[in-house]
């Protein structure tokens, strides 16, 4: 067996072995885009969700906000009793 020999079944090798990329790894979920408008651009939000699903996200939004908002508030009163 000659070396280009060895080296093309050593190639082959590695491609079997080599990990795969995931093709959905630069996708997103349509929430996920939905909840980065959100987060940013709430008018835009508005603007491009009006009239589809992205309208059934909104009270899920809502609510992470308000969890959030308390969370934020719980961490402030406690950090300024210690003052």
């Amino acid at each position: 067996m000659s070396v280009a020999q060895i080296g093309k079944r050593v190639a082959k090798v590695e491609q079997v072995l080599a990990p795969r990329p995931d093709p959905h790894k630069n996708m997103f979920t349509l929430e996920e885009l939905y909840r980065s408008l959100w987060q940013g651009d709430k008018a835009k939000f508005w603007d491009v969700a009006q009239y589809t699903q992205g309208m059934l996200l909104v009270p899920q939004f809502e609510r992470e906000d308000a969890v959030a908002a308390e969370a934020k508030r719980r961490s402030s009163v406690k950090t300024s009793s210690y003052r």
